[in-house]
């Protein structure tokens, strides 16, 4: 059964601004595409950091230590039949009938800690960092810097802690 909607699915998303920001950049490959009549992949394609251009480091400090976007970009263009796509539209809109076809290219950072994305934010640097309280009993209570979202942060905090003071894992409140 084929849909024809603009209301996709959605899901949640923590609100880090990573969505919006990217969709404006996204956007703007797309105008740009239309207005030099270049296809939007090349045009985003002429935008990547080059694998031979690595490590590459922004002018806001933050720097692209290795990945090959284009080899990632030319596999899913693969996997969808890109080329197919771009056929199948062209017939249809001679049909008066009309085919969407969206890209989105993004890189989302990850294991950067606070020390870094303060210094590259403000020049200034922090750290993380937890407490262990051991108490009388033989448990523990480990007080941790960061913000749990669902990724598991207690069981593997409880870990850590378990493997390191030996204290069984069910000990161990964080």
């Amino acid at each position: 059964v084929g849909v024809f909607t603009n209301t996709t699915p959605t899901d949640a998303y923590r609100g880090a601004g990573r969505p919006e920001a990217t969709y404006l950049i996204e956007r703007v490959m797309d105008l740009v595409a239309r207005e030099t009549g270049i296809d939007p992949v090349e045009v985003r394609r002429k935008n990547f950091v080059r694998a031979e251009d690595q490590p590459f480091t922004t002018l806001l400090g933050m720097t692209y230590d290795s990945g090959d976007y284009t080899i990632t970009l030319d596999k899913a263009l693969e996997m969808v039949d890109y080329k197919g796509l771009r056929r199948e539209q062209a017939e249809k809109r001679k049909q008066g009938k009309y085919i969407g076809i969206g890209l989105s290219t993004y890189i989302e950072i990850c294991g950067l800690g606070p020390a870094a994305a303060m210094q590259a934010a403000i020049g200034v640097s922090a750290w993380g960092m937890s407490v262990v309280n051991v108490h009388f009993t033989g448990k523990a209570t480990v007080i941790i810097g960061s913000s749990p979202h669902g990724q598991g942060h207690e069981t593997t905090y409880a870990q850590v802690a378990s493997d390191v003071l030996g204290i069984p894992v069910e000990d161990i409140d964080v």
